[in-house]
């Protein structure tokens, strides 16, 4: 399976399919969504990206909000895509080995079938190449 969600909520229950955990609390109390997710890695030059396995992170109160912004933005001006800048220190990005540190690293938001997702991008400190994670619905993200 792709997509391995863990959402804010109690053990055992699902929600759209997905699985939900206990809630997790972090800086200041803002309830988040911790994500683990097929990651993907495209070296430069290559014609097609490889799968590098899982990337977990977690999505706080004021990144869902900037998402939501994101994509409330794109479908007034129909722009293709925004990228959104993330906090490091609240992201608690965890990459498979061989593919950290990221030199840089946002969340892509598109419209998609009119509904908003998104998905983490970076590039890999070490030689550029493009570090991405599967999309996720914005409106799948607890409150």
């Amino acid at each position: 399976m792709p997509l391995k969600t863990v959402l804010a909520g109690y053990s055992g229950q699902t929600h759209d399919g997905l699985e939900l955990q206990r809630p997790a609390v972090h800086n200041g109390g803002f309830v988040m969504s911790r994500l683990t997710i097929e990651g993907w890695c495209k070296i430069n030059g290559a014609q097609k990206s490889t799968p590098v396995g899982e990337i977990d992170f977690y999505v706080d109160g004021p990144l869902h909000l900037r998402l939501e912004q994101a994509e409330e933005r794109l479908q007034k001006t129909h722009e293709k895509e925004a990228m959104v800048d993330v906090d490091m220190s609240t992201l608690e990005l965890v990459l498979p080995e061989g593919y950290k540190p990221l030199s840089d690293c946002q969340m892509r938001v598109y419209i998609h079938n009119e509904r908003g997702q998104f998905h983490l991008v970076g590039h890999r400190a070490s030689d550029g190449s493009l570090v991405y994670s599967n999309a996720v619905l914005i409106d799948q993200l607890i409150d």
